[in-house]
């Protein structure tokens, strides 16, 4: 055939080379509430540092630079390795680069709550934005491969963008 053709081909459902070395989830249900989580602390951590500002102002006694790259340094982190993440993903498997995320986010929002200085808060801040930025793309591959019939998924992906609602609510509240 001609590559320049324009005939169509039927593809079939996934070969069982393609799902090879990717493990099951056991349970599809908690597989959706460990990524809904994740969601939602990541879009919560973003309006966590906005509400924090007069605190750390005061007990860090930084200025508005300090502030603005305790606030920014997450958002940086996030954005800037967010499409590696993905890739990342790929080749290493969703449920390794989650669960890998899923920690360093967790050290690290320790690691804030101990913080004796600004410059160790940054960095803390930015290694949460490099941890959520390790487990959100994963997690809507693992809710695809936890669920593989089209409309259990919708309702799936549906619950897990779910907590952007409350998270968006919070951010307003806040600047309130």
């Amino acid at each position: 055939m001609h590559p320049c053709s324009m005939e169509t081909v039927e593809l079939g459902p996934p070969s069982t080379a393609v799902r090879q070395g990717v493990p099951s989830t056991a349970s599809p249900r908690w597989t959706l509430v460990a990524t809904s989580f994740g969601l939602g602390m990541a879009l919560l951590d973003v309006t966590a540092g906005n509400v924090a500002v007069p605190s750390i102002q005061r007990d860090f006694g930084t200025g508005i630079a300090g502030i603005s790259w305790v606030i920014d340094g997450y958002t940086l982190a996030f954005a800037s390795t967010l499409l590696l993440a993905g890739g990342l993903g790929d080749r290493l498997g969703a449920r390794r680069v989650f669960a890998s995320g899923l920690v360093l986010f967790t050290v690290a929002s320790l690691l804030c709550g101990v913080a004796p200085t600004a410059g160790l808060l940054i960095g803390a801040r930015v290694l949460q934005g490099l941890g959520a930025a390790l487990f959100m793309p994963s997690s809507l591959a693992l809710l695809a491969r936890a669920y593989p019939d089209a409309r259990e998924r919708a309702h799936a992906i549906g619950f897990w963008s779910a907590p952007r609602s409350p998270a968006g609510a919070v951010r307003w509240w806040a600047a309130c």
